[in-house]
């Protein structure tokens, strides 16, 4: 006796096959469009983390610029320094407690500036010391040694002399002496300090620090240790030493006190920003120091942008920042630049050492 076959025909699984297929494409478009969303929700917040360490770090260094070295008597003046442990050994900084874009160091990346930071560490007085006598390398008569010890480093100012950076390696009452070590030449500074030479602390570790963008990261370079002014390093990991990734501009700003009353007299309230070298606007006596006087605030902003590279254009507009001088971060050199998204973190920071130091004569 015949039986009726069962199954399913050819037309049923084709059916069918259409239909499945259909509901994948239909559960990857889904997945596909779930994991972008989920990619450039997961950078953003990296962006945001990026961004606010790295402005952290950088506003950190900037409101300890100029502790213990921000004085009219050394203010803008050329530091020399040696350091036989770097080359080259024999270099030199600008005396101020942040310099934007410092002649002498390579540029970032296209449109960020450049941050010098300098700063001091000592725990005693951070006001000038005064030397005793007309003195020579390496044994300095001062007036009062209580608050130097060895292993400090000392910078020596006098008028119309190079500045120089020395470390104490022994102090006697009333003379302290800088021997020939790493951070002391043996033929000495080349200068020869008299009583009107002044004597700043600067602690066991100063710092003279560069920021800059490059290659979409914030670096650090330490002066003191590393030769910043080396172009031929800037890719160096182990001289400009990674602080952030995905940060992507560096735009600062002097806020400079104009009025036409001395520095000593002025509330120290920025009525401008800009980023015109100090010494163009020296009005007082010593001219340029009065010059970095004038300047009681910096404003920073750093662009973050967020690793996801989106398909179509999802920026329209260079981003801004808004605080003291403001302006417009450069992202035009950046491949591709519309198609990803940024954030913009900015802030002013008080130089509070240039508000508190004495400055008579300005």
């Amino acid at each position: 006796m015949m039986r009726r076959a069962r199954g399913f025909t050819l037309i049923e699984i084709m059916v069918g096959l259409v239909i499945g297929m259909l509901g994948v494409i239909v559960i990857m478009q889904i997945l596909e469009t779930a994991e972008r969303q989920k990619r450039t929700t997961t950078t953003g917040s990296d962006a945001q983390v990026n961004g606010t360490l790295a402005l952290y770090t950088l506003e950190r260094d900037v409101r300890l610029a100029g502790y213990g070295l921000a004085s009219v008597n050394l203010l803008n003046c050329s530091v020399n320094v040696y350091n036989s442990a770097r080359t080259p050994n024999l270099f030199s900084f600008q005396a101020a407690p942040v310099v934007i874009n410092p002649a002498g160091i390579p540029a970032g990346d296209t449109g960020s500036d450049l941050l010098q930071v300098v700063y001091g560490n000592s725990a005693g007085v951070v006001e000038a010391d005064t030397l005793a006598t007309t003195s020579t390398f390496p044994n300095y008569g001062m007036n009062n040694v209580a608050a130097l010890a060895a292993g400090e480093f000392i910078l020596f100012a006098e008028a119309a002399k190079a500045c120089w950076l020395a470390q104490i390696t022994a102090v006697a009452s009333p003379t302290i002496t800088t021997a020939a070590n790493q951070w002391n030449p043996a033929t000495g500074p080349g200068v020869t300090y008299s009583n009107l030479a002044r004597l700043f602390n600067a602690g066991q570790a100063p710092r003279v620090l560069v920021y800059a963008v490059r290659n979409g990261r914030l670096t650090q370079c330490d002066m003191l240790v590393n030769p910043c002014d080396d172009a031929t390093r800037t890719g160096d990991g182990a001289v400009w030493v990674e602080v952030s990734p995905g940060i992507v501009g560096l735009s600062a700003a002097y806020g400079r006190d104009t009025g036409a009353v001395s520095v000593s007299a002025r509330a120290a309230i920025p009525d401008t920003w800009d980023q015109t070298a100090p010494a163009t606007d020296a009005t007082d006596t010593p001219a340029n120091a009065c010059a970095w006087a004038r300047i009681p605030a910096l404003s920073i902003a750093l662009l973050a942008r967020g690793s996801q590279y989106e398909a179509s254009a999802v920026t329209a507009t260079a981003p801004q920042w808004h605080v003291g001088g403001g302006g417009t971060l450069t992202v035009t050199a950046i491949p591709n630049w519309q198609n990803y998204r940024y954030k913009v973190f900015q802030t002013v920071v008080p130089l509070r050492n240039v508000v508190w130091m004495d400055r008579t004569g300005c």
